[in-house]
């Protein structure tokens, strides 16, 4: 069950006071069993950044652009949702800012980092060419999960603003400080 134990991204999003605010969950998260049998194991391992994976959050957001008739967009994303986040700004012009926290955003040197197989069938970040709005990838400094090389190489290649955070980890305290750190993205 790929369904997050803490659920980070939803608490970034709790605790963001912009006027509109939406939390999109990543495949196979919150679903019950049944729903889940159904849902393939490569969708939250190999292929968890896919095309068809990255194509049903471009459906996403177009609907969600005119329904609510939405102009731009500011995607934010946490670990994982990051790397979703970054890979649709790179492929979208409505994307006002882009904003990570903690996120792999090279998955090869991420994966060599941690000596795991690579995710064959996921696109890289690091590896894409579409242009890229202003970004914000704030790391912590003692995560162990993304280390801060691993968004610092990110942002060498592709660019945006690395923002370390001291004494943060891949899951303290970003929910607790996300108003505070949000005014540096301003």
């Amino acid at each position: 069950d790929p369904t997050p134990r803490q659920p980070i991204s939803l608490a970034l999003a709790a605790a963001d006071k912009s006027p509109a605010v939406l939390y999109l969950g990543r495949p196979c998260q919150y679903l019950d069993s049944v729903a889940r049998a159904t849902c393939s194991v490569d969708y939250w391992t190999d292929r968890r950044f896919s095309p068809e994976v990255i194509d049903s959050y471009q459906m996403q957001l177009d609907y969600l652009k005119k329904r609510y008739a939405v102009e731009r967009f500011r995607l934010v994303g946490y670990s994982g949702g990051g790397v979703v986040a970054t890979l649709l700004a790179s492929r979208r012009t409505d994307v006002e800012h882009l904003i990570t926290v903690a996120s792999p955003l090279s998955l090869t040197a991420w994966t060599k980092q941690h000596g795991l197989s690579p995710l064959h069938g996921s696109l890289d970040p690091a590896n894409e060419t579409g242009q890229l709005p202003p970004a914000w990838h704030f790391v912590g400094n003692n995560d162990k999960v993304v280390p801060t090389k691993v968004v610092a190489d990110f942002v060498a290649k592709r660019g945006g603003q690395l923002l370390p955070v001291a004494e943060f980890d891949h899951v303290c305290c970003w929910s607790r400080d996300w108003p505070s750190l949000l005014e540096k993205t301003r």
